[in-house]
């Protein structure tokens, strides 16, 4: 069963093992560190991809207000998509995108 939802606190660390395996190159450190050192971010703003409650893929969005021609205006920006090297090439990482496309829409 597939599930698409915003992370928990308590996943933390088991979305950061997972990117850790999707980048190879990139230390879980990196994406601890990103996380806890962004005042902004929070832990629904990360989408996790469950396949039989496995965190298989996930993606952060990065939600931001900018000050442009006398008005605030609210931004949403995408990073942080991984999938788990088991569970790619199944579109899990397309499906996030879309769920992460229309959150920042429904959050302008």
């Amino acid at each position: 069963m597939i599930e698409i939802r915003g992370m928990q606190p308590d996943e933390l660390e088991a979305v950061h093992r997972m990117l850790d395996r999707a980048f190879s190159g990139t230390p879980g450190s990196f994406f601890d560190r990103q996380a806890k050192n962004d005042p902004f971010l929070r832990p629904e703003d990360t989408r996790i991809l469950l396949d039989n409650g496995k965190i298989v893929s996930s993606v952060r969005i990065y939600f931001r207000d900018i000050y442009c021609q006398n008005q605030t205006i609210r931004i949403g920006g995408i990073g942080d998509v991984g999938t788990d090297p088991d569970a790619q090439r199944k579109g899990y990482a397309s499906r996030l995108m879309e769920d992460a496309i229309s959150r920042i829409r429904q959050n302008r």
